[in-house]
């Protein structure tokens, strides 16, 4: 599993802003499954995958069809521009 001081976001911080941010931390384990989040949500968290594959997806409007936009890898970070400009999530993360 990646470390958060090992992120490129997170290198230049010292141990005590580590620890502060590691403070505010919850580590979640999902399933396949599951949904992170969904398109058309309020953003709330930033995520960052430590482990396994995301996948990041939109739907049509009737819901009939699915567009896979990517996959994501341990260590990026999820939904952060959704989060930054205030706005609903633009695709669903699974």
């Amino acid at each position: 599993m990646i470390k958060i001081e090992n992120l490129p976001y997170f290198s230049h911080l010292n141990s005590t802003e580590l620890k502060k941010i590691k403070n505010c931390c919850t580590l979640k384990k999902y399933t396949s499954n599951d949904i992170l989040f969904y398109e058309g949500e309020t953003p709330k968290y930033l995520y960052i995958l430590l482990k396994g594959m995301l996948k990041v997806y939109q739907t049509t409007a009737k819901a009939n069809h699915v567009f896979i936009l990517f996959f994501t890898q341990p260590g990026e970070i999820i939904g952060d521009y959704a989060l930054y400009a205030k706005s609903p999530y633009p695709n669903t993360a699974q």
